[in-house]
């Protein structure tokens, strides 16, 4: 079947889509805000899941093992009680946060190590391809989607009809000659295992497909030499 490959040309790198049955004409791009992450990652202050979570962890690195209790913060006034290896784990976590302030601390400091990471990238703040659509309005109705990006905006793109191959014969002809033989090296494989053990039922069976095969087999080295 036909189809169509779309591109759009990016920051030095070419974007595609490739579709049998839809038509593009604009695709939405744009790229991560670099400032805005790096400002968020160095500023970090925690917040309300942040807190939870160390009153949490602080819970749980406070328990015995084996021992039931129940953690004030819960609303479903179950339960629970925690292994030594869930508590050793939450108490390395935790163990050198004495304090919320130092929680927080923490976590910004693995915020900044992944913003490093990031920004050594060289394509990590590049525009990228973000929607393909039909319209460039439908195009721009996609942008509500990327708020926390920045450069949004909506570029036509190329079309290009990819034409199938024509399959040569003498391909075909060779692909199924080397699956054949496959198949027959397989079975007889198979036939052996099944003689050593006296299965003389899969034996016939083996030798049945083997015929078989080895008949096909001729029939297309035969067409090979015609």
């Amino acid at each position: 079947m036909t189809a169509t490959k779309f591109s759009v040309a990016l920051d030095g790198a070419v974007h595609t889509r490739t579709s049998q049955s839809r038509a593009y004409t604009h695709v939405l791009v744009g790229r991560r805000n670099q400032a805005a992450e790096r400002a968020y990652a160095y500023g970090y202050q925690g917040d309300k899941t942040l807190r939870s979570n160390y009153r949490y962890d602080c819970f749980i690195a406070a328990q015995q093992a084996g021992v039931p209790a129940r953690y004030e913060g819960s609303s479903t006034g179950y339960t629970f009680t925690y292994t030594q290896d869930a508590i050793d784990r939450v108490k390395a976590h935790v163990g050198d946060c004495p304090t919320y302030a130092d929680y927080v601390a923490k976590e910004r400091a693995k915020l900044i190590a992944r913003h490093e990471k990031s920004a050594a990238c060289p394509d990590a703040y590049k525009l990228v391809a973000l929607g393909w659509s039909s319209r460039a309005d439908l195009a721009w109705k996609q942008a509500s989607q990327h708020k926390s990006l920045i450069d949004i905006a909506v570029l036509p793109c190329a079309a290009e009809v990819i034409v199938p191959k024509k399959t040569d014969a003498k391909s075909v002809n060779a692909t199924a000659r080397g699956v054949l033989t496959r198949r027959i090296k397989r079975i007889q494989e198979a036939r052996s295992w099944n003689a050593e053990r006296g299965n003389t039922d899969a034996v016939a069976s083996n030798d049945q497909y083997i015929a078989k095969a080895q008949a096909e087999l001729a029939a297309l080295l035969a067409q090979k030499e015609g």
